[in-house]
């Protein structure tokens, strides 16, 4: 089978190349024999943890090159710091509002200095949401706490991240992400068996996350369910610029949706700065704010081939659609949205993919299965589309074309795709011949963004760094390839990188930890002087010399309004919005949410402690009751789910199945399979290697499901990890769908998965390793 995938080498010890699993990989080519090198187990293991930090990088007396010293370095706390940490220092559960740059972590520090002297056996978890912003706050912490003092840094990619428990009894402070204990927490046998009372302080870095659906919310809700049982809680402290009013339009709302981050994080007070706005002004500079409009621009040569291709794609699914006679699809293909740039044509796209994901297939009828799974990928093609036209409103036509060929890359790289798959890709084919041809036209909004940037960074001189806000992975990476390649020496030389997230791979614009790492290290240092980022960069990262915030054509709420603004941390810094008319009107709503908010955050911070705890203790109580209701529910789906079996299928050919008797959790978290049988149905492509919660990522699978005669599947159905040694396929949740009796379903979590999956135990772990081949497997 000729299929160009990856040629990263997997690295296996002897001792692992002995086991009969890793054998069959072997045998059956699912991993090819140059794509996997056997060395002793000492050279994969240090290869396997070259990235970690080792446990003696923990402790601040060994890891602090600074503090030669008895005591960390003198905090120095101004005064609005000290009127701002004084209820904390007090012992009260609070959240501290203060202007980015004002130095809210600082604060927090004081206050854990303080607990820690003055609490007998004090133990503090110091939660921030992205690995870079936990290490950047676990430097500060560092810095400023004495020596004899030990802190923990922990992140999903620390090697140790499921042994916080036993890690604990040493360290006297651990700056964390917030799974990290939730893993630790979650389960009928939690890892952490005192539970959350082991701490005796919180600190909530950028608590308005605290919010339903957010990682801080799951770890207040042990803190809550465990303060329902009477037992005695550690102190709270949240760290904000802005808690954020959702949607309210009178002050009443804004503060109702205020205190209720309050009562998820339990606090008695809101504390803000009141009798030293003078020195905090003189100190926090505020930026200028000003808006810019951008132009549409008109319809080119490349903006009308893609909407022909997508009437074309649309017109063939429609035509499958009648083949596969299903009412849902059916009804959605005789609704597509007019407008092809516009939001609702990308849920539109979305909404399509879910419901052919939906369809069951029969295996006798091969036509029906190939017209539902050419619809799945037109969609997918539909929507990069999208994108793609919003894409070149904002950037160059070469540079969005580049990213699609990486989006559509694992439709190439299937030499065995079928036909009419081959058709689909041939379209992309016909539109990068149509660009080659062209001469690369002036976008006069990226004139405007570089005409921002030649007035606010280059003319400063090489101290100053800029910021360029976006909202798409494809637009960052458009952008800053543009700014590299520039005619223009003086934009060149800010050397553009983009700044993305890590949920998302590296061929559709995201970014591992290490590149975010060093893309920020650069930053900081000077060697690269803009960063073009999605929302991952709104929140926390400190840059003083950052004297420049572009949103361009990009806003978000009231939160990330203030978020974004606060990036601008030089003296003089000036936050700019360059935006079409509905970009413009949307933050022009922003800002009215921003007065609103500092409103109700004013009137709450002068209520009585009485009547604040009351309006907390009221919203709790409501939580107990929707809680209690929830759990009863759980219980009743739990009692009918029991035994239920289900089955596992790729959402993409649905030939390649898994059954439920051969599905398994590893830390009640990762869904894996046991089914050797699976091994013998994908291809294993390796990719740079990462750790997170003690275990190895490795590679992706790769469906080898056959569509057509002697053609194969190639959906991405899982990730490829190593646990005690072995290789597990993780399922991935969105390209699979379950099968249960006569019913399909997706789902865009596991938790919410309505099946019950047991814990990997000893015995299958056993078993999984050491089956030897059926006779007949060759």
């Amino acid at each position: 089978m000729n299929m160009a995938f990856s040629s990263r080498t997997l690295y296996i010890s002897q001792e692992e190349a002995c086991l009969p699993v890793w054998q069959q990989l072997q045998s059956n080519r699912s991993l090819e024999w140059n794509g996997i090198e056997i060395r002793d187990s000492s050279t994969v293991e240090s290869m396997n943890h070259m990235g970690d930090v080792s446990q003696d990088d923990y402790f601040s007396d060994e890891s602090n090159d600074s503090s030669d010293e008895e005591d960390g370095e003198d905090l120095k706390l101004r005064q609005y710091q000290i009127e701002l940490s004084e209820a904390a220092v007090s012992g009260r559960s609070c959240v501290i509002c203060a202007p980015t740059g004002s130095g809210k972590t600082k604060v927090s520090v004081n206050i854990i200095l303080k607990h820690l002297n003055e609490t007998r056996g004090a133990k503090v978890a110091f939660f921030a949401r992205t690995v870079p912003l936990a290490k950047q706050q676990y430097q500060t912490i560092l810095k400023h706490l004495p020596r004899g003092y030990n802190v923990l840094l922990m992140t999903g990619e620390s090697q140790d991240s499921m042994s916080l428990h036993k890690l604990l009894p040493q360290f006297d402070v651990v700056v964390v992400t917030p799974m990290i204990l939730v893993n630790h927490l979650c389960g009928e046998r939690p890892l952490l068996s005192d539970g959350i009372a082991v701490f005796s302080l919180l600190v909530f870095d950028e608590c308005h996350h605290t919010r339903e659906g957010e990682a801080y919310n799951n770890i207040m809700y042990y803190y809550l369910m465990e303060k329902k049982h009477g037992r005695k809680m550690p102190q709270v402290v949240g760290l904000t610029a802005s808690i954020g009013v959702e949607k309210a339009q009178i002050d009443e709302d804004a503060k109702e949706n205020i205190m209720k981050v309050c009562g998820n994080l339990d606090v008695d007070l809101v504390a803000i700065v009141k009798n030293n706005i003078a020195e905090l002004q003189q100190i926090v500079p505020v930026p200028r704010e000003y808006d810019v409009p951008l132009v549409k621009n008109g319809i080119n040569e490349t903006t009308l081939k893609i909407l022909e291709i997508m009437v074309e794609l649309e017109r063939r699914a429609q035509h499958y659609a009648l083949e596969g006679e299903d009412a849902k699809v059916s009804e959605l293909l005789s609704v597509v949205p007019q407008f092809k740039d516009h939001p609702e044509y990308c849920q539109w796209t979305v909404h399509l993919f879910e419901a052919v994901k939906l369809v069951r297939v029969d295996d006798s009828r091969r036509e029906t299965n190939m017209a539902f799974r050419n619809i799945n990928i037109i969609s997918q093609y539909l929507k990069a589309y999208h994108f793609a036209l919003e894409s070149i409103q904002l950037a160059q036509v070469r540079d969005v074309i580049r990213f699609l060929e990486r989006c559509f890359k694992h439709f190439e790289n299937n030499e065995e795709r079928a036909v009419q798959e081959g058709r689909f890709y041939q379209m992309f084919e016909d539109l990068k011949e149509i660009v080659s041809r062209q001469e690369e036209n002036v976008n006069l909004n990226l004139e405007i963004l570089a005409d921002t940037l030649r007035q606010h960074v280059v003319r400063k001189g090489n101290d100053t760094r800029a910021i360029v806000f976006v909202r798409t992975r494809m637009l960052a990476d458009a952008l800053s390839s543009w700014l590299c390649r520039c005619v223009e020496e003086d934009l060149r030389k800010l050397n553009a990188r983009k700044f993305t997230s890590t949920n998302a791979p590296e061929e559709l614009g995201g970014m591992s930890e290490s590149q975010q790492r060093t893309v920020l290290d650069q930053f900081h240092s000077g060697q690269v002087r803009v960063l073009v980022a999605t929302s991952v960069g709104e929140e926390g990262l400190d840059i003083p010399q950052c004297n420049l915030v572009v949103k361009y054509n990009h806003t978000g709420n009231e939160v990330s309004k203030v978020q974004t603004r606060g990036r601008s941390r030089a003296a003089g810094g000036v936050s700019i919005l360059l935006g079409l008319p509905d970009i413009l009107e949307r933050e022009r709503m922003n800002r009215i949410r921003v007065q609103l908010m500092e409103a109700a955050l004013s009137e709450i911070s002068e209520m009585e402690i009485g009547e604040f705890r009351q309006k907390v203790d009221q919203y709790q109580a409501e939580l107990y009751m929707e809680w209690e209701i929830e759990e009863l529910k759980r219980q009743q789906r739990r009692i009918r789910i029991r035994n239920v079996d289900f089955e596992v299928r790729c959402h993409l050919c649905k030939r390649v199945s898994v059954h439920s008797s051969k599905i398994r959790t590893i830390y009640e978290k990762y869904r894996v399979s046991i089914d050797r049988d699976l091994l013998d149905h994908i291809k294993i492509v390796p990719s740079e290697e990462t750790s997170m919660d003690q275990l190895l990522f490795i590679g992706s699978a790769k469906c080898l499901g056959e569509t057509e005669s002697g053609k194969i599947c190639n959906n991405n159905i899982g990730v490829v990890i190593k646990h005690k040694k072995c290789p597990f396929i993780t399922l991935g949740i969105k390209n699979i769908v379950f099968y249960t009796g006569n019913e399909s379903l997706t789902a865009k979590q596991w938790t919410k998965v309505p099946f019950l999956v047991e814990e990997l135990s000893q015995e299958d772990l056993k078993e999984y390793a050491m089956e030897i081949f059926p006779p007949e497997r060759e």
